[in-house]
C-alpha cells in the first residue's frame, strides 16, 4: 500500500492488498475531508476505484479465504452504528470460483446515510461473465439499518450455457425483500421467468424424466413463477415457499404446479414437505409419441417430500381424463400416482376404451427409467367387455415391456375366471424403420367346454395354429379363411 497524494481537502491510497492470497485488492482510494469535518471526526466522501474480491463457492476452501476469520470470527458489537460518509465504488470486480468455472461480476456501487442509523446501498452489475462470455446483469438497492434491511433486486440472465445440462438459458427476476429479526421475506414485483433453448436429455433423465420424453425436449422450455403473496419467508434454518410455476415445453407439455412447501435444514441436507395440498394442472401432455392428453385436467398433490437436490417423492391423484394412444381414445381414472426420480408408480387405476367396449379395473404399473433403458411392469385385476351381451368373461393380465434405444419388447400373460383358459403374448416394435416394424406372437390354452375368449383378439395377425391352419382362439376349430375377429 502506498500514499498517492495528500492535500488540505483529502488524501489517496493506492495498491492495497488484503489477505494471504490477495483475496481483496484495491487499485486506489480517495478520502475527501474538510477542516470542520476532521475536527468532528467526519469524512466528506470516500471513493474506491478498482475493488477486486475473490470468493470460493466450491466448498473446498473458506468463502473469503484467509480473510474469513478476520471478518466473521468475532461477535457483533451491537449498539448504534455511526453514519458513514457517501461511498462510491467504480470498477468493482467480484471473482467467484464455482464447480462450473470462474464467474466474474463487473459493476459499480454507492452507499450513503439517509437517516438516523440508516444507510442506502445501490449496486449495479453491468456484466456477469462465465467462460469469457457475458451471461447476466443485475441491479440491487436497499435501505439498511441495524434492525432491518428493505430493498429491491433485479437480475437478468441472458444466453447462459451450462455444459452437458442447459443451453441458451435466460431468466429475469424482480423482487422486494424485507429482512428483520432474523427473517427475510421475498415478494415478486413481477412474474419471474426462466427459459432455455435446449436441455440435455441426459440432464433431464437425471431429474427422473423418462428418456423417451427427455429426447423430445429439443426446443427447450419456458417457465414462469407467479405469487401474489410472499414467494418465500426465510429464517435461519427454515423457509416457507409459495407460488405457481408454469412450464411450457413445445410439442410436449403445458402445465402449472402450485406448491405451498416448507423447507428445513437438517445437517447438510434440506428437506421439504407440503404445508397444504397442492395442484398440478395439465393443459397439454404428449408422452414420447405414445399417448396424448385430449383435455385439460387437474391433479391433487396429496404429499410431496424433497430431500437434498433432486431427490423427491410426490403422491397425487385426480378425476378421470381422456387420453389418445395410436388413434384409440381411452378414459383413465388415475388412482394413486407416486413420482420419484426415475420411477413412476400407479396403483388402482381404471381404464375404459368405449370404442372397443373394453374396461380394465385394478390397474397397477411401475415405470423405471435409466440412461440405457425404460422398464414397465403392469398388472390388471380384471379386463372385461362393457355393455350388453358381453362376448367373453373377465380375465386378469400381467406383463412387462422394455425399451432400449428405439425398440420396445414386451410380454403379457393372462388367465380367465378361476384360472381357466390362459394366454401368453410376446411382441416387439421398432420405430427406426420406415414404416415402423412390429412382430408379435400369441399362444392360447382354451378350455374344452365353454368359450372363454370369443371376440378378444384379431384372428389374422394373432392367430393360433392347429395342423398348419389358423384357428379361432375361442372355437378350437380350423378356419378356411381367418375372419377379422373370432
Amino acid at each position: 500500500m502506498t500514499v498517492s497524494d495528500v492535500g488540505w481537502d483529502g488524501f489517496g491510497l493506492a495498491d492495497i492488498s488484503l489477505g494471504e492470497a490477495g483475496e481483496v485488492t484495491v487499485r486506489g482510494v480517495r478520502l475527501d475531508y474538510s477542516l470542520s469535518g476532521l475536527l468532528s471526526g467526519r469524512l466528506e466522501r470516500v471513493a474506491v476505484d478498482g475493488l477486486a474480491i475473490t470468493l470460493d463457492l466450491t466448498g473446498d476452501a473458506p468463502l473469503l479465504g484467509s480473510l474469513q476469520p478476520l471478518l466473521f470470527g468475532g461477535e457483533s458489537g451491537g449498539g448504534q452504528t455511526e453514519p458513514i460518509p457517501p461511498l462510491s465504488i467504480t470498477d468493482l470486480r467480484i471473482e467467484a470460483k464455482t464447480s462450473a468455472g470462474v464467474v466474474l461480476a463487473i459493476g459499480d456501487g454507492q452507499a450513503r446515510t439517509v437517516g438516523d442509523g440508516e444507510t442506502a446501498i445501490e449496486m449495479s452489475l453491468q456484466e456477469i461473465v462465465l467462460g469469457g462470455k457475458a451471461i447476466a446483469s443485475g441491479r440491487f438497492s436497499a435501505n439498511v439499518s441495524a434492525a432491518q434491511a428493505i430493498g429491491t433486486a433485479d437480475f437478468v440472465v441472458t444466453d447462459l450455457s451450462v455444459p452437458d445440462r442447459l443451453a441458451g438459458l435466460s431468466a429475469r427476476v424482480r423482487l422486494a425483500f424485507d429482512a428483520s429479526d432474523g427473517v427475510v421475506t421475498l415478494r415478486l414485483l413481477e412474474d419471474a421467468t426462466l427459459a432455455a433453448t435446449r436441455a440435455s436429455p441426459v440432464f433431464l433423465q437425471s431429474l427422473g424424466i423418462p428418456s423417451e420424453i427427455a429426447g423430445q425436449v429439443t426446443q427447450g422450455f419456458a417457465a414462469r413463477l407467479k405469487s401474489p403473496t410472499p414467494v418465500a419467508v426465510i429464517s435461519r434454518d427454515a423457509a416457507a415457499l409459495d407460488g405457481t410455476l408454469q412450464l411450457a415445453i413445445p410439442g410436449l407439455a403445458d402445465l402449472s404446479l402450485t406448491l405451498p412447501i416448507d423447507l428445513r435444514a437438517e445437517g447438510n441436507q434440506v428437506r421439504g414437505q407440503l404445508r397444504a395440498p397442492a395442484e398440478l394442472r395439465l393443459a397439454q401432455l404428449r408422452y414420447g409419441g405414445i399417448a396424448e392428453l385430449l383435455e385439460p385436467t387437474v391433479f391433487t398433490v396429496a404429499e410431496a417430500e424433497i430431500t437434498g437436490g433432486f431427490d423427491y417423492r410426490m403422491t397425487l391423484g385426480g378425476p378421470p381424463f381422456r387420453l389418445n394412444s395410436q388413434d384409440v381414445e381411452a378414459v383413465i381414472t388415475p388412482g394413486q400416482i407416486t413420482l420419484t426420480p426415475g420411477r413412476i408408480e400407479i396403483a388402482e387405476a381404471q381404464i375404459e376404451i368405449p370404442a372397443r367396449r373394453l374396461a380394465a379395473n385394478g390397474v397397477s404399473a411401475t415405470v423405471e427409467t435409466t440412461d440405457a433403458e425404460t422398464r414397465i411392469g403392469f398388472q390388471i385385476s380384471s379386463v372385461r367387455q362393457t355393455g350388453p351381451e358381453a362376448q367373453f368373461a373377465p380375465f386378469t393380465v400381467t406383463g412387462e415391456a422394455t425399451r432400449k434405444g428405439d425398440e420396445w419388447r414386451g410380454t403379457a400373460k393372462g388367465a380367465g375366471p378361476n384360472g381357466i383358459g390362459r394366454f401368453a403374448a410376446r411382441g416387439s416394435y421398432d420405430s427406426t424403420t420406415a414404416p415402423p416394424s412390429s412382430r408379435s406372437s400369441l399362444r392360447l390354452a382354451v378350455p374344452n367346454q365353454g368359450w372363454w375368449c370369443r371376440h378378444l383378439v384379431p384372428c389374422r395377425p394373432l392367430a393360433a395354429r392347429r395342423r398348419g391352419k389358423p384357428i379361432c382362439p375361442g372355437r378350437r376349430r380350423a378356419l378356411e379363411a381367418p375372419a377379422p375377429w373370432c
